[in-house]
């Protein structure tokens, strides 16, 4: 996946996560001119479709990656959110 698209879909799923709304996130993207991955304005629809697919990637990715170590523990990584997003 390409890293510029990878950092947009992390700033989606972290605001997200503080409970923003689809339209909240559409209308914060489109005054930071942050563009789509076309280069288009961004809607809630596409907020939400995008955060839908991103989400399920992360599920597989999760399902065929997990790292065992010693006592069948996890390994969990941190994901920091990037700041330059359109370069």
């Amino acid at each position: 996946m390409d890293q510029r698209r990878e950092k947009k879909l992390k700033l989606i799923l972290y605001l997200t996560k503080l409970d923003w709304s689809s339209l909240k996130i559409s209308n914060y993207l489109n005054k930071k001119n942050i563009k789509t991955f076309r280069g288009l304005k961004w809607t809630p629809k596409l907020v939400w479709v995008n955060r839908d697919k991103y989400l399920k990637r992360l599920k597989r990715y999760d399902q065929t990656e997990v790292t065992y170590i010693k006592e069948k523990l996890f390994v969990v990584k941190d994901t920091p959110i990037f700041e330059d997003l359109n370069g």
